[in-house]
């Protein structure tokens, strides 16, 4: 009886599977081949060896994992949801507001777009107070004195609510818009939970009012974090 012995060429064994009886193992489980001249076909796939499972004795081969889908880069996701950049229109558009008459929804679009949203977290931070995750979509804050505040559903509506509540000015802690971006809806969803500003159904389109300037878009610390949490919440589903 000729036996044949696979030589490894990786320091790690590799996983095995036996399609006659479902085995599946290692390089380092399987047995020698018996009969090897007769049951190796010129040519073809060389197996790892023979099943180890009882009354089975069939070739058991190498397992190919499935090669892993590009992951999407910072860049290729601001590709995908980033459109066009309309600061030009956007200013062409709104600094003519002396000689055009305005209806409210238009006057307040107007506003918004050159109204960054306040840095919550810095102005909390900066004014003694604390937001408390106290579970699944519930916020509260501690603030200076031990005041304490009430329950929101979002870490923005506490932060929002523990301002009011101390009298905070929050047009200091406010930056400066530089640029306005048409995005895809999914994409000011995030920008928005993010705590940017964004401007929906403005002429039809949804603006970003972007705040930094004079760098790619996928630079920005809050792109970043959407791209990261993206994955991240990919990773926990999966």
């Amino acid at each position: 009886m000729t036996q044949l012995y696979i030589q490894r060429t990786t320091e790690t064994a590799r996983p095995c599977r036996c399609d006659n009886c479902g085995w599946t193992g290692t390089e380092d489980d399987v047995n020698a081949i018996s009969d090897a001249q007769e049951r190796l076909e010129a040519g073809g796939t060389v197996p790892a060896g023979e099943c180890p499972e009882d009354d089975c004795g069939a070739l058991a081969y190498i397992v190919t994992p499935e090669p892993e889908a590009p992951r999407l880069t910072v860049a290729d996701l601001v590709a995908r949801e980033v459109v066009y950049c309309v600061s030009t229109l956007v200013y062409d558009a709104t600094s003519h507001a002396q000689v055009h008459t305005w209806d409210d929804n238009e006057e307040d679009a107007r506003i918004d777009l050159w109204t960054p949203m306040p840095d919550y977290d810095e102005a909390c931070a900066e004014n003694d107070i604390t937001l408390i995750e106290v579970g699944a979509d519930e916020w509260t804050w501690t603030g200076p004195g031990g005041r304490e505040g009430a329950t929101w559903d979002t870490k923005q509506e506490a932060a929002i609510g523990a301002l009011e509540a101390c009298r905070v000015d929050v047009s200091e802690y406010s930056g400066e818009v530089y640029e306005h971006w048409i995005v895809s809806e999914w994409f000011a969803d995030k920008l928005e939970a993010a705590g940017e500003r964004v401007v929906r159904d403005w002429h039809g389109l949804t603006i970003w009012a972007r705040t930094t300037t004079g760098q790619a878009i996928y630079m920005d610390s809050v792109v970043q974090s959407i791209h990261a949490d993206l994955f991240r919440n990919t990773a926990v589903e999966g």
